[in-house]
């Protein structure tokens, strides 16, 4: 992260269509890393890669507190993130003018973890989702600890 414009990826396609991608980049002025997230369509490009659509993505913004949250799931400290409502965590909750998103994080059920974007944007719900593997989110707890030095300038 240290003046590259890179992102890190996640592909998780299903034969079945049912499946997503995350991208996770950093943006120095504004002090966050922003996930962006598609959900796989019908078809493969010309190499036979399952094609993702990235017209429809859901974007949610992480700040500090957002980074801090999951963090704490990745250090096995708190199952999942947002505050405990009827013994569940309830996720990240953002308000926007044309809608709001929330952003679910947990421990997965046997190993790994499990993301999902849930969008509401004018009359539109979509959602995004799937498991990410430990070691995928070992790049990501390496990312998230980078962004907060960056935010801070350290």
């Amino acid at each position: 992260m240290s003046g590259y414009n890179k992102e890190f990826k996640i592909y998780k396609p299903k034969k079945n269509l049912d499946g997503t991608a995350i991208q996770f980049s950093f943006n120095k002025e504004k002090g966050a890393i922003f996930a962006t997230f598609a959900n796989q369509i019908n078809g493969q490009d010309k190499n036979g890669n399952y094609i993702f659509d990235w017209d429809n993505k859901g974007v949610f913004k992480l700040g500090l507190n957002d980074v801090g949250e999951m963090l704490s799931v990745l250090h096995d400290r708190q199952n999942g993130v947002g505050p405990i409502r009827d013994s569940k965590h309830a996720g990240l909750f953002h308000k926007s003018q044309t809608g709001n998103s929330i952003l679910y994080f947990t421990k997965g059920r046997n190993t790994g973890f499990f993301i999902m974007l849930s969008v509401h944007k004018d009359e539109n719900k979509n959602k995004y989702k799937c498991n990410i593997t430990n070691s995928e989110c070992e790049v990501l707890c390496t990312i998230l600890k980078q962004a907060i030095n960056k935010i801070f300038g350290w």
